[in-house]
């Protein structure tokens, strides 16, 4: 009965034994585990890193070669009285003052902007101003986009074309009479030119005035015609 006993204790000794043995070789595995998966995600997220870079690299080359493409910008530089448009070195057009309407009499610019303008004679009758532009774009896409600023899509306005040296002109203009705080019928007129200086540079004219009824000085569609006489290309 003792030997039974002893053999008992034995064996159960050796199974207890057994399973301590096992256990750290449980942790051991679990470790390997966790190493392993925390590799997987460095090597991971070493390549998310590699990835976007390459992609933002790839996005300055491509901004880098639209703006090799794009070239230079057009641009407007004045004299005494006349405003040129130049690209780079070159002189794509030139406007000078039309001296012969009492329309205009002055025209201002300020050397780096890309805007001139000649004001109206308030003294003789006539508001307003005419502001002279220079548009990187064609002259469809800057009608589209200063028609409303000019005043000149409403119902009532009309665009007509006209031809300039072979080069197609587009004018957008709109009139309407009302009468003003001094009971005096006035006529308020709005136009806007769109000169094709070249495929992608446009020359603009806004002009916007109003004069009274019957006035000696009017503004009608004969400055266009006086504006355009006095650009040279």
């Amino acid at each position: 009965m003792k030997k039974f006993i002893t053999l008992v204790a034995a064996l159960a000794l050796i199974v207890s034994l057994a399973a301590c043995q096992e256990k750290p070789s449980s942790s051991v595995s679990d470790s390997s585990a966790s190493q392993s998966s925390s590799a997987e995600k460095d090597a991971e997220e070493s390549s998310e890193a590699e990835e976007s870079e390459e992609e933002s690299s790839e996005a300055d080359m491509e901004e880098e070669e639209l703006v090799e493409e794009e070239g230079p910008l057009a641009a407007m530089t004045g004299g005494e009285n006349s405003i040129s448009v130049v690209l780079g070195e070159d002189v794509l057009a030139q406007f000078t003052l039309p001296t012969e309407t009492a329309v205009y009499s002055k025209l201002t610019y300020s050397e780096g902007s890309s805007i001139a303008q000649m004001m109206h004679p308030v003294m003789d009758g006539v508001s307003g101003s005419t502001i002279i532009e220079v548009y990187n774009g064609t002259s469809q896409e800057y009608y589209d986009e200063y028609k409303s600023i000019a005043g000149v899509d409403g119902e009532d306005a009309e665009m007509i074309t006209k031809d300039l040296d072979g080069r197609e002109v587009l004018i957008g203009k709109a009139a309407s009479q009302s009468v003003n705080d001094m009971k005096k019928e006035v006529c308020s007129v709005a136009y806007l030119v769109c000169v094709p200086v070249s495929d992608n540079v446009t020359l603009g004219f806004r002009i916007n005035g109003s004069y009274g009824v019957g006035n000696e000085l009017v503004l009608d569609d004969s400055v266009i015609d006086i504006l355009l006489s006095h650009c040279a290309f």
